[in-house]
C-alpha cells in the first residue's frame, strides 16, 4: 500500500492546484507509512536479500557487481515498501523507487538521504531488506492521519520536556475512529 499526496489532496478535497500544503503532506507520508508499518506491516518471507555486502548512498542502495544477490530477482518491485535492518544507520521504512538488478532507489521527502556506513567501520555487518506489505484497507486509514496530523496545532512546537528527574513527551494520539481501524491489523509484538 503506498499513498500519494494526490491521494491526499483528494482526500481531504483540496483543489489539486493549492500547493500550499505540498510540503508538509510530502513530509508527513513516509511517517504515517513507517508508523503503520511497524504496527500492522506484514513481513513477506520471501521477498528479502541478507548480505553483508549492501552499500548505501544518497538515495542507493547497491550490490557489488558479481553479487549473488539479485533485487530484481529477489522479487522487489517499484512503490513497494521494504524494511532495513541491522544496518549500523539507515534501518527503517522506505518506498522503493526504482528496482535495478544491483540497485535499490527510494524515496525521500525533502533533504532526507541514505548515509554512508562504510567509514564507520572496517567490519562487516549483515543487513536484511525486506518487503513488507500493508493491509490495502488501511488506505483510507493513512489517509486519515495524514490528514489529522496536517490539521492538529501542534502546541509551540514542544515534542518533550524535562524538570529535573522527571521527564515527559507529547505524542500525537489520533482520535478514536483512527485508532479502532489501526487495531484491527496490529501485529502482536513479543
Amino acid at each position: 500500500m503506498f499513498i500519494t499526496r494526490e491521494d491526499v489532496k483528494s482526500y481531504m478535497q483540496l483543489a489539486a492546484a493549492d500547493k500550499s500544503k505540498d510540503d508538509a503532506i510530502n513530509l508527513l507520508i513516509p511517517s504515517i507509512i513507517a508508523e503503520l508499518a511497524n504496527d500492522c506491516g506484514i513481513p513477506d518471507e520471501a521477498i528479502y536479500i541478507r548480505s553483508d555486502e549492501l552499500t548505501f548512498s544518497e538515495k542507493e542502495i547497491s550490490l557489488p557487481v558479481g553479487s549473488e544477490d539479485d533485487f530484481q530477482e529477489s522479487g522487489f518491485i517499484q512503490n513497494s515498501l521494504i524494511e532495513i535492518f541491522g544496518s549500523r544507520v539507515n534501518d527503517g521504512y522506505y518506498v522503493v523507487d526504482d528496482v535495478g538488478a544491483l540497485e535499490l532507489t527510494c524515496k525521500f521527502s525533502g533533504a532526507e538521504k541514505f548515509i554512508d556506513e562504510s567509514p564507520l567501520t572496517n567490519d562487516p555487518i549483515t543487513i536484511q531488506l525486506q518487503r513488507i506489505y500493508i493491509p490495502t484497507a488501511l488506505k483510507k486509514t493513512a489517509l486519515a492521519m495524514v490528514a489529522y496530523s496536517l490539521n492538529r496545532k501542534i502546541q509551540d512546537g514542544i515534542k518533550s520536556e524535562s524538570i529535573g528527574d522527571v521527564s515527559k513527551s507529547f505524542e500525537m494520539s489520533y482520535p478514536k475512529q483512527i485508532t479502532d481501524q489501526i487495531n484491527n491489523f496490529r501485529r502482536v509484538k513479543w
